[in-house]
């Protein structure tokens, strides 16, 4: 999907009878000088249509390449008549999506807008394999995002979700993570972690670790943590504690809850790598296409990006809207 070849390049052709030393000679010159003219930089294969910054040989692309494809535009960069480097994708729908293709594969993560919606997850072979975040509204992008761990373009239902949002009536920066199942919801008598924080009061926060219902209510053995050191142990029905523990009395627990714990650990280690990883691609990516988005500072593509992606590519633009013309 991804390979722009085999290429051809549109150029004049000459019908010759007779074929010598000096009309060889000839040309090789002509072709040499080709790559000069207006229309030498054009390429067509697999569907698509380029115009790239260099030739090698007149005959290879290389460098900086705009290409359309059904209508769908490319800004991206070329060697070897491969798809190599950042790429940003522009689609008829309205949908953006940024990547790093190496030999016209997608092996990197993968930013998606379309809208107000934004993903940005970690593919295999253009496939969403590794973790990814979703963010609902980048008008209001504190108001719900989740990370899903994706295996063959499906959420992988054995890794929990994260989820964070901001409750501005209760003044609550919340942030969740449990198990769903085959349709997304919560799945029932899983595990379940959820923190709390006060946005006006720093020393206040709250955790929960404990079992829920198929509607995320706490149901079943639990922990409650205030401010780090307010500590409860108990059984939880309908989101309220109706028996406590002494620690003593914690050999009760199931052996769920202590993996569990085991596996928040594991995915707070996961989850930050994969937070530097997209601060990371994002810092390259906008400098390759002379864009800017940070996931940090909610900012996301705009107009102002695309304004500044096609100022960079404005000469291979012109060259294809002139060839067409």
């Amino acid at each position: 999907m991804f390979n722009v070849y085999p290429i051809k390049m549109y150029r004049k052709k000459k019908e010759t009878k007779k074929i010598n030393f000096l009309v060889l000679l000839l040309l090789k010159i002509i072709l040499i000088f080709s790559s000069f003219n207006s229309y030498g930089k054009i390429f067509e294969g697999n569907g698509f249509i380029c115009s790239e910054e260099e030739t090698i040989n007149n005959d290879s692309l290389f460098g900086l390449a705009y290409c359309e494809e059904n209508n769908n535009k490319w800004f991206s960069h070329v060697k070897n008549n491969k798809f190599n480097g950042y790429t940003l994708q522009l689609f008829n729908t309205g949908a953006m999506l940024i990547s790093y293709l190496e030999d016209g594969s997608m092996n990197s993560l993968g930013y998606y807008q379309k809208e107000n919606y934004v993903e940005i997850s970690e593919h295999k072979k253009a496939k969403r394999n590794g973790l990814g975040l979703k963010i609902y509204d980048i008008e209001d992008p504190s108001e719900l995002s989740r990370t899903y761990l994706f295996k063959n373009n499906e959420v992988d239902t054995s890794y929990p979700v994260k989820e964070a949002y901001y409750d501005q009536k209760n003044d609550r920066l919340v942030q969740k993570l449990y198990y769903v199942d085959d349709q997304l919801n919560y799945s029932d008598k899983s595990f379940y972690f959820e923190i709390t924080k006060s946005t006006l009061n720093n020393d206040y926060r709250v955790s929960y670790i404990t079992q829920i219902n198929e509607l995320g209510i706490f149901d079943g053995y639990g922990v409650r943590i205030i401010n780090g050191s307010d500590i409860t142990y108990g059984i939880f029905k309908k989101g309220e504690f109706i028996k406590t523990f002494e620690e003593s009395e914690l050999t009760d627990f199931p052996l769920e809850f202590w993996d569990f714990q085991t596996t928040l650990t594991q995915y707070n280690k996961s989850f930050l790598t994969f937070t530097n990883d997209i601060n990371r691609f994002l810092k390259e990516a906008s400098n390759s296409l002379s864009i800017f988005i940070d996931a940090n500072e909610w900012d996301f593509l705009s107009q102002r990006d695309l304004d500044s992606l096609k100022k960079k590519y404005e000469v291979q633009i012109k060259e294809l809207n002139d060839f067409k013309n």
